[in-house]
């Protein structure tokens, strides 16, 4: 294709998903585009009507755009030539920058939509570190998920294929604590972020290979469902050998996973376990080959998103406060989500599909 042609087709591709024509992730070839980054930015510029709410994120070494409703991280920031800042505002976020304005650092998350799905991919391979700044585009993010009702289930994995993650990058520690001003307001963060997916009425499906260490433990530990490697995974919480202790829940949720004496011995032990021992003692649901995990995790997800919608939502919660609630409290939200479903154009589907002997398609 005449390079013309090509840069014009792309700024033609970008301009579609700032306006919304576009519900996937459309993919460029950087290296090929990269001496065109102003000419991409006027024609972006003059093609594409409307910036608010929208975004594409332009991580190396690949051109990703996506589309999402509200996804303005940051709209104070504002469009410079050329592309010298991120801007979240006109729809362009970039991280990193040569002297032409083209990323040459790649974004901390990748997140992609696969129809009713969302993956997020933590992207710092091998060891995908969770960095200030993953943390931070994880918390939107988070939030924007759970506002969005079309997307009912989630994918949390990795880039690459040797470690899902091996936890905060502990060099970064004195700048976290001094961005957020203190290391209390720094883990509280944590917690929030964890603690708003575990709360979250659509399920969190995790996938675990390789090194899953610290808050690469703690982060699956807030979702709903865990998958693990058959091999090579070592899955644990070592901060034992640092001479402290877990700090984004680890504890509380390893405990309340897997009972009190599993969790003492890999804590106390900084012991790191593989995926068949992990689904032994139930802190795993699934174990796969690590060539399918993640192709497996997405089909997963893909299965619960297709599950009525609203019924989904009333046993998350029902389900997700057992460990607080009463026998008879439980039974009353049970009762409430009965009441909630009964009559829902879902449970009419139902009922009809299994009396004409087919499958269901759930529309709420």
């Amino acid at each position: 294709m005449p390079e013309g042609a090509e840069i014009r087709q792309a700024a033609d591709k970008l301009a579609q998903v700032l306006e919304g024509q576009v519900v996937t992730t459309v993919r460029f070839d950087l290296p090929r585009l990269s001496r065109y980054a102003k000419q991409l930015r006027q024609l972006l510029h003059t093609n594409s009507s409307t910036y608010a709410d929208r975004s594409v994120r332009l991580p190396s070494p690949v051109i990703g755009a996506t589309t999402r409703s509200q996804h303005a991280i940051n709209p104070a920031y504002t469009w410079e030539t050329p592309l010298k800042k991120t801007c979240y505002s006109r729809g362009l976020a970039i991280n990193g920058y040569s002297d032409n304005g083209v990323s040459t650092m790649p974004e901390p998350l990748i997140l992609e939509r696969q129809d009713a799905v969302a993956i997020i991919a933590i992207n710092d391979a091998p060891y995908n570190r969770m960095s200030l700044e993953f943390i931070d585009q994880l918390e939107v993010l988070i939030g924007e998920i759970a506002s969005d009702d079309s997307i009912r289930a989630v994918v949390v994995t990795a880039a690459g294929m040797d470690n899902f993650s091996v936890g905060m990058n502990l060099k970064q520690l004195p700048e976290g604590i001094q961005r957020k001003g203190s290391p209390d307001a720094l883990f509280d963060q944590r917690l929030r972020v964890i603690g708003a997916i575990e709360g979250m009425r659509k399920p969190w499906i995790a996938t675990l290979f390789g090194f899953c260490l610290g808050g690469g433990l703690e982060l699956p530990l807030g979702c709903h469902f865990r998958l693990a490697a058959a091999e090579g995974a070592q899955i644990g919480l070592p901060e034992m050998d640092l001479g402290t202790v877990p700090a984004w829940g680890g504890s509380a949720r390893l405990s309340k996973c897997i009972g009190r004496d599993q969790a003492l011995d890999m804590i106390l032990r900084a012991r790191k376990i593989s995926g068949p021992e992990a689904l032994r003692i139930g802190l795993v649901h699934e174990v796969w080959p690590l060539a399918e995990l993640k192709d497996r995790a997405i089909e997963l997800a893909h299965e619960l998103a297709a599950q009525p919608a609203l019924a989904v939502r009333s046993m998350m919660e029902v389900i997700g406060s057992s460990r607080e609630c009463s026998l008879e409290e439980l039974l009353q939200a049970e009762r409430r989500a009965v009441t909630a479903t009964l009559g829902s154009p879902d449970a009419k589907e139902g009922m009809m599909a299994f009396l004409e002997k087919r499958k269901p398609v759930f529309i709420q």
